[in-house]
């Protein structure tokens, strides 16, 4: 068994990653859309305007700076949009890719370096929040990775706290007493553990007195370590259920108890009535008042 546990924790992670990026497939289409009405904008305005630079200078029939480069990056839509997505992705370096640019003119210079801003710095990021926000989703979801968390939580304090309460067991009894547990309250692992567990160091006199049911003044250390744990946090709403059960219950069983007295108390009373009629009446006895001589 403890190695099958060990086995579903060592593809925790990965099951995390499918998890999140199942929950995230509809987001995703719409990142992949948005990404790519960015890149076709921006694609069909520097396609538009590197076509009309080169139809302007083979009508001038003058030399054309960097033609080659240019019809390779922005020749064609496909083309276009092919560069667009490299260069912020880092299949071709955004810089060599400007330089033609500025032949042409600064504006495009300028537009497209608006253009790797937006989509690395705006983009790109939000499809990445979009990822991990899913991972989070899926992580917060997940029943089983939820348990295990919690159970591998409850054990590191519950762990953690034994260990600090064998150290305050001078006497190696295996319980705690008042005095033992008194002395350690300045403990800095003692306020960290209780701070932990949402409890109140200042009220520890009462818990240790909620926790010691035999009041022996002596609480086992096993026995104290989960009852802190139970009292984390506040009352829960499965909490006051319970405790309206119990009161119900308790106040059905009192119930019951006095009218099973009322009914003896009667039929005790209907008993005494029958003997009091069948029974003789004692004579009066008159007492006289002794003469004073």
């Amino acid at each position: 068994l403890l190695r099958i546990v060990r086995f579903v924790s060592f593809f925790r992670e990965l099951r995390l990653l499918i998890s999140g990026l199942l929950g995230s497939t509809r987001s995703l289409l719409w990142s992949v859309v948005l990404l790519g009405f960015v890149v076709y904008i921006f694609g069909i305005f520097f396609e538009q305007g590197v076509l009309s630079y080169i139809t302007e200078g083979n009508q001038k029939e003058g030399v054309i700076p960097n033609r080659d480069e240019l019809l390779a990056y922005f020749g064609s839509i496909q083309a276009t949009m092919t560069t667009m997505f490299a260069v912020i992705t880092g299949g071709e370096d955004w810089m060599t890719v400007m330089s033609p640019l500025a032949d042409i003119s600064s504006f495009y210079t300028l537009a497209f370096i608006m253009y790797i801003f937006v989509t690395t710095n705006g983009v790109l990021h939000v499809i990445v929040g979009i990822f991990v926000e899913s991972t989070m989703a899926a992580s917060r979801n997940d029943k089983d990775l939820v348990i295990s968390d919690e159970l591998a939580r409850k054990d590191s304090y519950m762990a953690q706290m034994t260990e600090v309460l064998r150290e305050m067991d001078d006497d190696e009894s295996g319980t705690i007493s008042w005095e033992e547990f008194e002395t350690k309250l300045q403990d800095h692992r003692v306020i960290a553990y209780f701070s932990a567990l949402e409890l109140d160091v200042g009220e520890a006199r009462g818990l240790f007195e909620l926790l010691d049911t035999q009041e022996s003044n002596e609480v086992p250390i096993d026995e104290f370590v989960v009852g802190c744990f139970r009292l984390k946090g506040g009352a829960k709403g499965v909490d006051l259920a319970a405790l309206m059960y119990e009161n119900k219950k308790m106040m059905k069983t009192i119930k019951g108890f006095v009218s099973m007295s009322e009914d003896r108390l009667e039929t005790l009373d209907q008993r005494l009535a029958v003997m009091a009629e069948i029974l003789p009446k004692a004579p009066v006895v008159k007492q006289v008042p002794a003469e004073i001589s």
